[in-house]
């Protein structure tokens, strides 16, 4: 297991939308970002031995851009557009580190 932190931006295009599709945006964009990086994390290793395979650990800057559209599209219909998605933190439990 490990710990994960991202950070999401993002601006309101559609205020009605935003409004009326869903019932709580922050809470939704919050579910929807935190699904996401849940399946890129089971998807990629944290790290390896292989420099060909992209890693969280050192291809996070396009895996962050995979993880910004994909999120995009959930939130489409909320009239929101995702400016970004990074990791904030990645690490190990200390546990499984040592």
């Amino acid at each position: 297991p490990m710990t994960v932190s991202t950070i999401v931006n993002y601006i309101i295009n559609d205020p009605v939308a935003a409004v009326y599709s869903v019932e709580n945006l922050y809470t939704f964009i919050h579910t929807q970002a935190y699904d996401v990086v849940r399946r890129i994390c089971g998807k990629f290793r944290y790290i390896s031995n292989d420099p060909a395979e992209i890693t969280l650990l050192n291809d996070g800057h396009h895996i962050c851009g995979h993880m910004k559209q994909l999120l995009q599209k959930r939130c489409e219909i909320a009239g929101v557009t995702i400016l970004r998605m990074d990791f904030i933190d990645i690490a190990y439990h200390t546990e499984i580190a040592a």
